[in-house]
């Protein structure tokens, strides 16, 4: 009766000690950060497969989850990284810039630098992108009417200087883009100009 008495609280000290140390399924901090984050990828996957309904409905359920997640939890800072680049993706300039600006704030207060470097060069290629369509815009309002504040002398330079009208707004909206992604950029600022 001993042996079985000894036997049975060795038996129930290893059950003890396999179920403490048993794998046990991961608790995501925010179910709408993970679920955001997810959204986001599963979204960018529709856009290269060319599925643009899928993207566009994928990419508005991430904001809602994300927008969710930066109320719920203000310190996951690379979820909120991923709703700057979820705005960033549907042209949300300021709002993309703002997240992004408060996520790298957070990830430097914790010393995160591969993970900064990693949301900043995220941000960095939205500014870009931005950037070089204003300037190109710009070239291109140049090229169909060089002298925009020349008055137009017939009618064909009257329709020119309005393509390149209408080519200046269109850049100047890009700028104003990238100006939003990267605030006080002197590159940005001095095209604005």
């Amino acid at each position: 009766m001993t042996m079985m008495t000894t036997r049975s609280v060795v038996a129930l000290a290893l059950l003890a000690c396999a179920t403490a140390l048993a794998p046990r399924p991961a608790l995501a901090r925010n179910e709408h950060c993970a679920g955001g984050i997810q959204y986001v990828v599963g979204a960018l996957r529709d856009r290269d497969k060319g599925d643009t309904e899928g993207y566009q409905r994928q990419m508005a359920k991430a904001l809602a989850q994300l927008e969710a997640c930066a109320i719920d939890d203000s310190t996951d800072y690379e979820a909120i990284a991923y709703l700057g680049w979820a705005y960033a993706e549907v042209d949300s300039c300021a709002r993309a810039g703002r997240w992004f600006a408060y996520a790298v704030a957070g990830l430097e207060k914790r010393g995160d630098k591969k993970k900064v470097e990693q949301w900043r060069g995220n941000q960095n290629s939205y500014w870009v992108r931005a950037l070089n369509d204003g300037i190109a815009k710009m070239k291109a309002a140049q090229d169909a009417y060089a002298e925009f504040c020349k008055k137009p002398e017939n009618e064909a330079d009257e329709t020119l200087r309005g393509e390149a009208a209408k080519s200046y707004e269109s850049a100047e909206r890009s700028i104003l883009c990238a100006a939003a992604l990267r605030p006080n950029e002197p590159t940005t600022l001095r095209n604005l100009g």
